[in-house]
């Protein structure tokens, strides 16, 4: 499966090519969402285990990237590609996620927070710029069907926002809320506030504009935003759950 996985990736890097090449009205997307490829190979924290087939996959997709970028580019349609580079999770147990709390599969910022890098000059993106807007992986969706004018299904409730504007620096994030549940894990942010409960054996309380950290619990001394953060989780479980059939994700 490891080495299926490793070949299609390869696969979908050359890919690039035949997509650059449509020159189109909309933008070019090219999504590559891979996981955990020789997952017990990865020495990448410093633990001293070789890692062949990784360094393998890291060289090869660098430069079948740089090849795709330079083509693009002498195909003058380079600025009409969407081009992200984003982590579906912070750095695991060995890993510094400094100033961030936590780490992969909790539910600390260190868990959730991750970088996002983004170049589409063609759609007016600033080059340079940088923005802490509150935004989720969750965008995605509906902003490439936004940039491909795409139409979206009628009467169904979308997960995500269009993040255009917001990326371009022209509006706040309609983003508001998000939650979290991971087995016994629980996150939920509502604004700046960020209440966590890590199965009972830490949480608390956080004001994420002053304490990105997660070191202040002013569960105490805000008990009524602790409250009105917890029943937004509350009802968000309740959609969850009145939600369709979400297969094996479900009780995940």
């Amino acid at each position: 499966m490891r080495i299926m996985l490793q070949f299609l990736t390869s696969i979908l890097l050359q890919m690039a090519f035949v997509i650059a090449s449509q020159a189109a009205e909309h933008p070019n997307i090219l999504l590559i969402v891979s996981d955990d490829q020789g997952y017990n190979d990865q020495g990448l924290l410093g633990n001293g285990i070789i890692t062949p087939t990784l360094d393998r996959l890291a060289k090869e997709g660098t430069l079948r990237s740089a090849r795709c970028w330079r083509y693009s580019k002498k195909k003058k349609i380079l600025d009409n590609t969407i081009v992200i580079f984003f982590s579906d999770n912070g750095g695991s147990g060995g890993a510094d996620n400094t100033p961030l709390r936590g780490h992969k599969s909790q539910t600390w910022e260190g868990g959730i927070r991750v970088p996002c890098l983004i170049r589409w000059p063609g759609g007016d993106v600033p080059v340079g710029s940088v923005n802490d807007e509150f935004l989720t992986s969750l965008e995605r969706f509906p902003s490439f069907a936004s940039a491909t004018g795409a139409k979206l299904p009628e009467n169904v409730p979308l997960d995500g926002d269009d993040w255009w504007s917001t990326v371009k620096g022209e509006t706040k994030s309609p983003r508001l809320e998000m939650f979290w549940k991971r087995k016994d894990f629980v996150g939920a942010r509502v604004g700046n506030w960020k209440w966590v409960d890590m199965g009972g054996g830490s949480g608390g309380l956080f004001d994420l504009d002053a304490d990105i950290g997660e070191k202040n619990d002013l569960s105490a001394e805000r008990p009524e935003v602790l409250k009105r953060v917890k029943n937004r989780y509350a009802n968000w479980l309740r959609e969850m759950e009145a939600a369709e059939p979400r297969g094996p994700f479900r009780d995940f």
